[in-house]
């Protein structure tokens, strides 16, 4: 969490928003309760950089496996991350968010 700002703003796809550096160390530990990360490789990168800030965006491919066994999840997408640099020099993401270009999964017939 050390690359997180205390004020970031986190946008996960298909959920509301999360504020706040607790907050989403709430977040990350009830996904990675569920989720381990199997791989994750970012192409198509972009960065631009200003003034004390930096906008990353590119695109995804995220496998995970689920924590409690199963056949690996494949998720590809989109993302960006605003990145800030704060008092003590470190850069930190202060705003990030993230889309499936996958359709969700159909919904099984009860």
């Amino acid at each position: 969490m050390s690359y997180v700002a205390e004020d970031v703003f986190f946008m996960p796809p298909g959920e509301a928003p999360v504020r706040g550096r607790d907050a989403v160390r709430k977040w990350m530990t009830g996904f990675l309760a569920q989720y381990r990360t199997s791989s994750l490789t970012l192409a198509d990168r972009e960065v631009l950089v200003g003034s004390g800030w930096a906008v990353e965006l590119g695109t995804f491919e995220w496998v995970l496996r689920p924590a409690a066994g199963g056949s690996a999840v494949v998720d590809r997408g989109n993302y960006m991350q605003v990145w800030k640099e704060e008092g003590d020099k470190r850069w930190r993401f202060a705003r990030e968010v993230y889309n499936s270009s996958i359709p969700p999964a159909p919904v099984a017939a009860k």
